[in-house]
């Protein structure tokens, strides 16, 4: 009886560990929507954030060599909104502070 309930135990926890390595992975390959890659190595795009807006449109805030663009992605393709320099945008900022 105890080693039954033991043997059903090891299954289970065997199962939970094979789910959780699964989703790992999952999010690990990026497969997942809304979900960016992780990569190893030197980046030279950073996904800042990813807002869904509704069930066809997403807003991106990316950085790419220093500047920060704000991408809105549909089915339709993509759309710059808006770019901003990082250097820029600290130096106003300290400006606003004074």
């Amino acid at each position: 009886m105890i080693t039954d309930m033991l043997g059903a135990f090891g299954a289970l926890i065997f199962v939970l560990g094979l789910l959780i390595l699964i989703m790992w992975g999952i999010k690990r390959i990026g497969v997942m929507p809304g979900q960016p890659t992780i990569r190893t190595g030197k980046k030279s795009i950073d996904i800042l954030e990813s807002r869904v807006l509704d069930s066809r449109n997403r807003l991106v805030a990316v950085r790419w060599k220093g500047q920060e663009y704000l991408l809105g992605v549909n089915q339709n393709g993509t759309r710059l909104i808006d770019s901003e320099m990082q250097d820029e945008k600290v130096s106003t900022d300290l400006q606003q502070s004074q």
